[in-house]
């Protein structure tokens, strides 16, 4: 299902995928950081099984960062302004929480004001801003912005 879903997304859409889930090789590898814990993630779909989009919780307990967890989402364009991402983020809170996570980021193309809105309402932060950050399939740069929001209160 999820290959189904990625061929049906547009040019546009896939741009701002992190990595191509177009590839069956990347979906394995996906499914395989699921069975190993590394990943967490939520599938969104409708009665008839087809996946309208997705949020995923990226975890590293190895690393020097393992109290911090990357968030990565995307709903399908016929599902957007409905308010998807945002439970799907509300979700992902919770888990992260289960997990002991600290604090939850996010990474988002400069392009993306929507969604920058969106995280801003539920309580993330801007950290950085990097110019010329990423790259699109047609070598064009872009701006990347990095978002966070903490979990638990810091003093």
């Amino acid at each position: 299902r999820i290959l189904e879903f990625t061929q049906s997304l547009s040019k546009d859409d896939m741009m701002f995928l992190r990595i191509d889930i177009s590839d069956p090789a990347i979906v394995d590898q996906w499914i395989k950081n699921i069975e190993n814990g590394d990943t967490l993630s939520l599938l969104l779909s409708d009665s008839k099984k087809n996946i309208l989009g997705y949020c995923t919780l990226h975890i590293d307990s190895k690393l020097w960062t393992s109290h911090i967890g990357e968030m990565r989402f995307f709903v399908a364009k016929p599902y957007r302004g409905i308010g998807l991402s945002s439970k799907m983020v509300t979700e992902i809170f919770q888990i992260a929480r289960s997990q002991h996570l600290e604090r939850l980021t996010v990474n988002i193309a400069r392009e993306q004001p929507h969604v920058q809105t969106m995280l801003v309402r539920l309580g993330f932060k801007v950290e950085a801003l990097l110019t010329d950050w990423l790259k699109d399939r047609d070598g064009v740069t872009h701006d990347l912005i990095v978002m966070s929001h903490h979990l638990v209160d810091v003093y």
